[in-house]
């Protein structure tokens, strides 16, 4: 939006001789003006306040209300300034670099009632805000930075955001600066607690973090080592088992996880909902037989690890398993397991039994769970069109679906899939349908039809229209499709959108992806 007049029209009736009359926008108080540019993307507030004194007041007010703020790799506005998203597509170009560290930095600088910041990894370096600059948000709760952890930053960050509930930090350092860490562990509010890029630890932080962090609800050392690996205490991870109230736990691939841990977790634990464990492979089935005595527990991730049908038999009350990739499980355990747990809301059977066929029985067994919300069949080439019929008429919940490549199923069955109220993400990937069927589908927020070879630019245009609050739609190679042609009519069709959501279609043909950025006027699109 350019620095131009902007009217409003005046709330009152107009007669037929003044209807087009306008308001000139100079003429609005400055909380007015504020609520107008808390819709702009962040650069075009910052150019606002270029135009004159006025209305650079009102952009300060706009940012001084900011309360959410999340920077990543997608174009979005914000609306009641609850959550405003970097307004930039990024080619990490200097240019770009630029653009990005000066809106960090007014982020910084202006944004003083921010409870929420989200800095995903990118083309900006969050180490070039001075220090002091954090003493502005002293109202964060959450924050989510990629960079290095400096024992300086740290006291910082413990000083300023002592209100600070949740903490991630993707490392740009593989190991850990052990001082900066322990400093973290000061903040006495700290409820959620992940560490993200394959980080190596020091025992001393492991401990610190057990021992301080007494509120923490959340860990996550997904892939995390012990810098002397194994470490010269082998129950360095027993230390984690202190944090009682912990809910989320997340130790994917910590390779020095031994049985005594999850016999700790298992007895001091008690209010574990979630715990992935996946690929630790020092783990026992013995010791994992513990975890049962968890009532709460509801998601479970024991991907790679050597379990058996005894072991499932005996879970009961979750509500999302993972075991891909474990070699020993047989059909009778996974029905069984079923059996043992209704309430089960996301499964995914090929990953499950890791083949392209699944015996009728389990399927016939999956279609029965009336709470599933998550359900993944891809590459199933025994899945009948009966299976996809009774899914439809007794997983009413049934959030997200995948069938990419379950060549047998009819278009006649998938139209059943119409009825699902709920149903916000389809991958039909590879089957045969048509634009009728498409066509029938609403309420999707997530599409996936790549190599779907009979359909055509209308029907991708009309499940555009019928789905407002679509955010992703996959139309990659599919021969009947004109692409720059679909993003021309794709451009009109969201261009009226009034709900703040943003289209990407993701078609990965670089020259149409040039082409389109002097197609698309419509700031609700993105071509990839």
């Amino acid at each position: 939006m350019s620095a131009k007049i902007i009217g409003v029209e005046q709330d009152q009736q107009f007669s037929d001789d003044d209807k087009d009359q306008k308001v000139d926008i100079n003429s609005l108080d400055y909380d007015s003006l504020a609520e107008i540019f808390m819709l702009l993307s962040i650069p075009e507030r910052i150019d606002m306040e270029k135009v004159c004194v006025k209305w650079k007041g009102a952009c300060q007010r706009a940012w001084y209300d900011t309360k959410k703020y999340k920077c990543e790799s997608s174009i979005e506005r914000s609306y009641n300034n609850q959550h405003i998203n970097l307004s930039l597509y990024m080619d990490f170009s200097e240019s770009y670099e630029t653009t990005t560290d000066k809106v960090l930095y007014t982020i910084f600088s202006t944004c003083k009632n921010l409870k929420h910041l989200d800095i995903a990894r990118g083309p900006y370096d969050v180490a070039k805000i001075p220090l002091k600059k954090w003493i502005n948000l002293q109202n964060l709760q959450y924050l989510a930075i990629p960079c290095i952890i400096t024992p300086d930053l740290a006291s910082t960050i413990v000083q300023y955001c002592k209100n600070l509930k949740g903490l991630r930090i993707h490392s740009l350092h593989q190991i850990m600066n052990d001082a900066a860490l322990k400093k973290l562990t000061e903040l006495e509010n700290l409820e959620c607690l992940s560490l993200l890029g394959c980080v190596i630890l020091k025992e001393e932080s492991i401990i610190a973090i057990s021992n301080n962090c007494k509120k923490l609800k959340r860990l996550d050392i997904p892939s995390g080592s012990i810098y002397d690996d194994p470490p010269s205490s082998p129950s360095v991870f027993d230390e984690i088992s202190k944090l009682q109230y912990l809910e989320h736990l997340n130790l994917y691939s910590v390779r020095s996880l031994k049985k005594s841990t999850i016999i700790a977790i298992a007895n001091n634990c008690k209010n574990l909902k979630s715990l992935e464990i996946a690929d630790c492979k020092a783990i026992t089935e013995k010791a994992l037989v513990a975890l049962t005595k968890l009532e709460n527990l509801q998601k479970l991730d024991v991907s790679f690890l050597d379990i058996t049908d005894s072991f499932i038999s005996k879970l009961k009350g979750l509500k999302e398993l993972d075991c891909a990739h474990c070699k020993k499980l047989t059909e009778a355990g996974i029905i069984q397991f079923i059996k043992n747990n209704p309430d089960l809301e996301e499964i995914s059977v090929d990953e499950i039994l890791g083949c392209n066929e699944v015996p009728f029985a389990v399927l016939d067994e999956l279609s029965k769970l009336q709470y599933l919300e998550h359900l993944n069949l891809c590459g199933l080439l025994n899945l009948r069109s009966g299976t996809i019929t009774a899914i439809a008429n007794n997983c009413k919940y049934l959030k997200s679906l995948r069938i990419r490549g379950c060549s047998p199923i009819t278009e006649t069955a998938l139209v059943a899939l119409t009825e699902l109220e709920n149903l916000e993400k389809l991958d039909v990937s590879f089957l045969d349908i048509t634009d009728s069927f498409i066509s029938k589908l609403k309420g999707l927020k997530a599409f996936q039809c790549t190599h779907c070879k009979k359909l055509t630019n209308d029907g991708i245009i009309q499940l555009i229209k019928n789905n407002p609050d679509l955010k992703r739609i996959d139309v990659r190679c599919i021969d009947n499709i004109t692409y720059n042609d679909l993003v021309n009519a794709a451009n009109q069709a969201v261009k009226n959108r009034t709900n703040g959501v943003i289209l990407h279609i993701k078609i990965s043909i670089p020259l149409t992806i040039q082409a389109s950025e002097t197609i698309i006027k419509s700031q609700w699109l993105v071509v990839e």
